[in-house]
């Protein structure tokens, strides 16, 4: 029996402090900074979205609770 990996797209970030952090699209897009860059810069999806007024130190936190935040909702989400 063969498990198949189901492929998501990445996005990057850039803070402040130069630090890149490769995220799955669904946890990126929970940030409406994020959202709001996409939609100003809809060719831009293999550039790294800058984050100039975050710091790697607090973007970790923030991307850990935004994971958890994503995977609840996905948990609680009835089968189809």
């Amino acid at each position: 029996m063969s498990v198949m990996a189901t492929e998501t797209n990445k996005i990057t970030l850039l803070t402040a402090d130069e630090e890149e952090f490769v995220v799955d699209e669904a946890i990126a897009m929970e940030f409406g900074t994020v959202n709001t860059y996409y939609e100003d810069n809809p060719d831009s999806c293999d550039e790294a979205i800058p984050l100039p007024n975050v710091t790697s130190k607090y973007l970790a936190k923030v991307i850990e609770y935004y994971k958890w935040h994503v995977e609840h909702r996905a948990r609680k989400a009835p089968n189809r």
